[in-house]
C-alpha cells in the first residue's frame, strides 16, 4: 500500500492508501478495486479482484494482515477450525453451507473487540482422471458494529462470496464443481441441450467447456486479521 501523499505502509497508522502491484521486474501499477475505482481506502476496506496472474500476490497480501500472538511465537490467532465432507449429488449443498456458516458465526461472536477475520479453506477435489488436488481459498469477512450477527446473513456470505472465490480458483485451471454443473444442467433453459450449449440467464455458461470435479472435503481455519 502507498499513502495518499506517497508514503509507505499507511495501514500501519490506520490511514487510507492505494493498492500498488509490483511485478518481478519492479514495475509498479496502481490497482483498481472491485468497483473499478482508484479511491483511497483503509486496508480493511480493500477488496482485491481475483486475477490468475496476480492470485499469488493477492493471497500473500491478505495473509500479511494476520495477527500474531504477542508471546513472540510465529503463530497466527486462530478463532475456529474444522472440516466438512460433502455428500450427495450437489457437493456444495445446504449441509456444507450450514456447517461453515455456524463456524464463522461462532468465531465472529467469540471476541467482540475484534472486527476483521480471514477464512482460509483447503478444498480437496477429485479430478476427472481420478487424481486428487487441493486448492486454497482465502476470503475476508467483517464483524458488523452494533448489529446482531444473523446466521442467515452468514449463510448468504458462504453461498455467494466464499463460493465465488472458490469457483474462481477452480476456473483458473478450467474446472467447475459437480454441484455447479448439475445446477446449470437442471435449469429450464437447458432442457434437452448439450453441455456445450448450456446457458445461464440467456448467456453461454462460462463453465460449458470446463472439466467437472467433485469436492471431497473442505478444511477451514478462521483467523484474526488487522
Amino acid at each position: 500500500m502507498v499513502g495518499t501523499k506517497g508514503g509507505r505502509n499507511p495501514q500501519a497508522k490506520g490511514h487510507k492508501g492505494f493498492l500498488v502491484f509490483v511485478d518481478k521486474r519492479g514495475k509498479k501499477k496502481l490497482e483498481k478495486g472491485y468497483k473499478q475505482d482508484f479511491l483511497a481506502k483503509t486496508i480493511s476496506d480493500l477488496e482485491i479482484p481475483i486475477f490468475k496472474t496476480k492470485n499469488k500476490a493477492r493471497k500473500e497480501f491478505i495473509r500479511s494482515r494476520r495477527e500474531l500472538l504477542k508471546t513472540g511465537q510465529v503463530k497466527v490467532v486462530v478463532k475456529g477450525k474444522g472440516s466438512v465432507k460433502p455428500k450427495g449429488q450437489y457437493d456444495f449443498n445446504d449441509k456444507v453451507v450450514d456447517k461453515l456458516a455456524k463456524a464463522v458465526k461462532k468465531a465472529l461472536e467469540g471476541q467482540r473487540s475484534h472486527r476483521k477475520f480471514l477464512i482460509t479453506a483447503m478444498v480437496l477435489v477429485r479430478l476427472p482422471d481420478g487424481q486428487e488436488k487441493t486448492y486454497t481459498v482465502d476470503v475476508t469477512i467483517d464483524r458488523p458494529d452494533h448489529i446482531a450477527i444473523e446466521l442467515g446473513g452468514i449463510k448468504n456470505f458462504i453461498r455467494q462470496k466464499f463460493y465465488a472465490f472458490m469457483a474462481r480458483e477452480l476456473a483458473f485451471d478450467g474446472l467447475v464443481t459437480s454441484g455447479s454443473a448439475n445446477h446449470i444442467r437442471r435449469l429450464k433453459e437447458n432442457k434437452g441441450q448439450d453441455r456445450d450449449d448450456w446457458t445461464k440467464d440467456g448467456q453461454l455458461w462460462e463453465g460449458h467447456d470446463y472439466e467437472t470435479v467433485r469436492i471431497l472435503a473442505i478444511e477451514y481455519r478462521i483467523e484474526q486479521i488487522k
